[in-house]
Formats: C-alpha cells, sequence, structure tokens
C-alpha cells in the first residue's frame, strides 16, 4: 500500500513539472512572438517612413496589438507564476484552478492579439504595396 502511494505521489510530482515545463514554453513563445513583431515593424517602419505616413491607422493598430499581446504575455507569465506558488505552498485548491483558469486566459488573449497584429500588419502592407510605384 506505501508503495503505491509514493508512486502515486511521483507521478503527480513529475506530471506538474511536465505541466510547468510546457507552461513556460509557452509563455516563453508568446513573449517571443508579440516582442519579435514589434520590433521587426519598428525596423520595417525605419526604412519607409514617408510611406507608411499614408497609412498610419493600420501600422499603429498592429504595434498596439502586438503591445497588447506582449503585456498579456507578461500578465500570463506572473499568473502562471502565482500559479505556482499557490499550487506547491498552500492547500488553497480553488485559489489555484481560478489563477490556472485566468493564466490559460491570459495566454489564449495573448496569442489573439499577436493574430489581429498579423491581420493588420497584412493589411497595411498590401495598401503600402499598392501605393508605392516602381522607381
Amino acid at each position: 500500500m506505501e508503495k503505491n502511494k509514493t508512486y502515486s505521489e511521483q507521478f503527480k510530482i513529475e506530471g506538474f513539472k511536465a505541466i510547468h515545463n510546457l507552461s513556460v514554453l509557452a509563455i516563453k513563445s508568446l513573449l517571443l512572438a508579440n516582442g519579435g513583431a514589434i520590433l521587426s515593424i519598428l525596423t520595417f517602419l525605419g526604412g519607409i517612413i514617408k510611406e507608411i505616413l499614408k497609412v498610419p491607422d493600420k501600422i499603429s493598430c498592429a504595434v498596439a496589438s502586438y503591445l497588447i499581446g506582449f503585456g498579456m504575455a507578461l500578465a500570463c507569465s506572473l499568473v502562471a507564476y502565482l500559479f505556482q506558488v499557490v499550487e506547491v505552498e498552500t492547500t488553497r485548491r480553488k485559489l489555484s484552478a481560478w489563477l490556472r483558469i485566468i493564466a490559460i486566459l491570459l495566454g489564449i488573449m495573448s496569442f489573439a492579439f499577436f493574430v489581429c497584429g498579423a491581420v493588420s500588419s497584412v493589411d497595411a502592407l498590401k495598401e503600402l504595396s499598392a501605393n508605392v510605384r516602381p522607381r
């Protein structure tokens, strides 16, 4: 009986570690995607600033979406950390469950803002390419 209990506890611990590692990877990916998108737009903007002035709304919408997505990914990271602390160091299971749900929702919203930024970027680039005349 004692051997089964120990195995069950070890299984839970290893499962928790695996979920933790996947969560960290997902959060890092969200931060990298949104942050990289912001940097790529800003780098691109520097080279064609005169043409961009013709479509500022779409570009600013894309940058704003990426920034919000980046902020959501940071918030997701913080809430995931709080979830880990509450899960490991307390017996407050309801709080732990809510923190997990909030972290997942923040991750989903971060990805949604990344997609919105990508769509806005594509629209802006299409409009820019239509306005740019070959030299």
